[in-house]
């Protein structure tokens, strides 16, 4: 994957989490939890992009730094969720970006 694709791909994973939307990779499947008008207003864009969006989920890298990061400013932060998830997809860009 180019880093202009990759990149893209983390702005659509940013903004679905914005949605409250979280991404869990189950073996080949994508299981998505937030909210109903959120997962399905995304629904097609998960399934155009679901060999990417695998990928990016079973990556260590991207997944650790993510969970972690969200972690942080969820619990240390104050934030909702959702917008420590956003917030957690900015730092990851700039992590995998680095690579």
């Amino acid at each position: 994957m180019t880093a202009q694709a990759l990149t893209s791909l983390l702005a659509v994973v940013a903004a679905m989490a914005g949605d409250g939307l979280v991404l869990i990779a189950d073996g080949d499947t994508i299981r998505v939890r937030g909210p109903a008008p959120a997962r399905a207003r995304w629904l097609p864009v998960i399934r155009e992009r679901k060999t990417e969006l695998l990928a990016l989920l079973r990556s260590e890298l991207g997944r650790e730094a993510f969970e972690e990061r969200a972690a942080i400013a969820e619990y240390l932060g104050g934030l909702p969720r959702a917008e420590a998830e956003a917030l957690a997809w900015e730092s990851v860009k700039k992590i995998l970006r680095m690579k």
